[in-house]
């Protein structure tokens, strides 16, 4: 009722389409003094036109129920038709968890707009609520929130989002440094044929920065990598050693294990050796599949050093009961941390990050042009080497889960339509010079 009022205020062409219900306070004074200067409509007769901006302010942040047939296909009209400002979030999404509380017409509901109020909220980033939002664009209410803090239903949550400098300085290396300062990572390879997942890995520590990458593999497996790598050191490791690491090797600034290993007894019994010498780790792909039906196994030997890296589906192996109708996907990477004290990166477009004890992170890229394309085989194992290089150049498992995230991110819009994974290594050195030259 306000905005119609100010906008005929303004000059305007305004109609008022509303549910005929009562309210009360704010909302029954704004109605009254509309209606001293226009009408107000059922919302069932509402029929949008081409060229219409149509604003949606139906529902407020705290709406918990789905709303009705009429309601969904009023929306759905407007986004095919009009466009459509949302007021806060759109009406249909729940603003915590980005889940559709809708019926089945809103299936075309999609904001070109959100102003929030104060903040954003979680559910402008996860989720349909991440895909249905539009541009996101938050206005003080003269509450003083940071900019990055995130409302959800119990605390807060941060939407990462760093400026130039932080950039900057987070990639930069110093110019007196040589190789062995900017870290060592081992990443462990697979069986023959099945190599692809962890040069990947490999290459992607190495772009970010890391000093020195080894990649352990087999020795039948060697021939197949050692044709593939130049600048990525390799050495022979038997898979059926217990020794954690390979003969003769030095203890890495950061572990990667996962990608392409494969799943079993073995690389279990790999995993908890390497656990317990306690250096930081990224444990990706078939390292967690392998405790999928013995989870407390590997939860009991977790550090705070140690990032899980999971996408949706290994997350619901290995934690079945946090993946649940109506539950946060923060509220269950935040428990996941909780339960087995490492950091939890769960992987998607709206990634979020939770260690122990500390503000969960999101790392949206529903507003970064082609992220999509980051939907293909072989991203998720870039995703982990990105980590694990920047976790061998000192970073925290949260840090590194952050950065490696958002920089794969900005990585996607680089290479645009058409990506695969073996791309996304080699356009690396694009993205970080466009750092350093602040043209992101």
């Amino acid at each position: 009722y306000a905005a119609a009022r100010l906008l005929h205020e303004a000059g305007r062409a305004v109609s008022l389409h509303h549910l005929p219900s009562r309210c009360a306070g704010a909302a029954a004074a704004m109605r009254e003094r509309w209606l001293q200067v226009g009408e107000a409509a059922p919302l069932a007769t509402f029929t949008p036109l081409a060229g219409d901006i149509v604003i949606d302010a139906l529902f407020g942040t705290g709406l918990t129920r789905p709303i009705d047939a009429v309601c969904a296909k009023a929306l759905a009209d407007a986004s095919r038709t009009a466009r459509l400002v949302a007021v806060d979030i759109l009406s249909g999404i729940d603003a915590t968890t980005g889940e559709i509380l809708a019926a089945s017409p809103f299936a075309d509901a999609r904001a070109e707009v959100t102003v929030a109020l104060e903040t954003a909220k979680c559910g402008h980033y996860l989720g349909e609520g991440g895909a249905r939002s539009g541009s996101v664009i938050a206005v003080p209410l003269g509450l003083e929130a940071d900019g990055s803090d995130l409302a959800r239903d119990r605390g807060v949550a941060r939407l990462f989002r760093p400026d130039i400098a932080a950039c900057q300085q987070r990639f930069a290396k110093t110019p007196l440094g040589y190789k062995h300062v900017h870290g060592h990572a081992l990443v462990f390879g697979g069986p023959p044929g099945a190599g692809g997942a962890a040069r990947l890995a490999a290459r992607a520590s190495l772009r970010v920065g890391c000093g020195l990458v080894t990649l352990a593999v087999s020795p039948d497996a060697r021939p197949e990598n050692a044709a593939r790598l130049d600048a990525v050191m390799l050495t022979m490791c038997d898979p059926y050693n217990e020794t954690p690491l390979p003969m003769g090797s030095t203890e890495p600034d950061a572990i990667c294990i996962g990608p392409g290993y494969g799943v079993g007894t073995a690389t279990r019994r790999r995993i908890l050796s390497l656990l317990s010498m306690r250096r930081p780790i990224v444990l990706d792909a078939d390292a967690l599949s392998s405790f999928a039906d013995r989870p407390d196994d590997l939860f009991a030997d977790l550090h705070d050093r140690a990032l899980l890296t999971p996408h949706l589906g290994e997350f619901r192996r290995l934690f079945p009961d946090l993946v649940a109708p109506h539950m946060s996907r923060i509220d269950a990477a935040c428990q996941a941390a909780i339960r087995c004290g490492a950091t939890v990166l769960i992987k998607g477009p709206d990634s979020v990050i939770a260690a122990p004890n500390e503000p969960p992170v999101i790392v949206a890229g529903f507003d970064v042009p082609h992220a999509a394309w980051l939907a293909t085989a072989g991203s998720g194992d870039v995703l982990a080497g990105l980590a694990t290089g920047l976790m061998a150049r000192g970073a925290d498992c949260a840090t590194a889960a952050c950065w490696a995230g958002w920089v794969l991110l900005r990585v996607a819009q680089r290479c645009g339509p058409g990506l695969i994974a073996e791309d996304l290594p080699d356009a690396l050195p694009t993205v970080l010079a466009d750092i350093f030259e602040a043209k992101l």
